[in-house]
């Protein structure tokens, strides 16, 4: 069963795919309109170099906002793991604390039962 927070990451990816392939739409057709338009050829080679700075500037704001994304995932993955190591060493430390108060409190009643049986009459007959 997915989690709210995979279903939330699909559906980050599937928006950037997306505009990915929106983006490559955008750039084939300005490219096709261009070629077919009745222009001389400077300036289709203008409008070319034009249109291929607009479209590097796009792929570069729509790289800077997939590292941003892919960053906040790792992040919040990191986040979740120091949780996770936390829990787990709070819950050792618990139980290593418990399990020296059981061995502390089982040497007591052992030397109890020691001490009692050296003072009985029978320990010090033997002596």
């Amino acid at each position: 069963m997915r989690s709210y927070h995979e279903d939330d990451e699909t559906n980050e990816s599937e928006g950037a795919g997306f505009a990915t392939g929106l983006l490559l739409g955008a750039v084939i057709g300005a490219i096709a309109a261009i070629l077919y338009a009745p222009k001389s050829g400077q300036e289709i080679r203008q409008e070319l170099k034009d249109l291929a700075d607009q479209k590097t500037d796009d792929l570069k704001n729509q790289w800077a906002k997939t590292k941003d994304m892919a960053t906040g995932l790792v992040d919040n993955v990191k986040e979740k793991v120091d949780t996770a190591a936390n829990r787990a060493s709070n819950s050792v430390d618990t139980y290593a604390d418990k399990a020296i108060d059981t061995v502390i409190s089982v040497a007591d009643k052992a030397k109890g039962t020691v001490d009692k049986f050296k003072t009985s009459d029978g320990y010090s007959e033997g002596l």
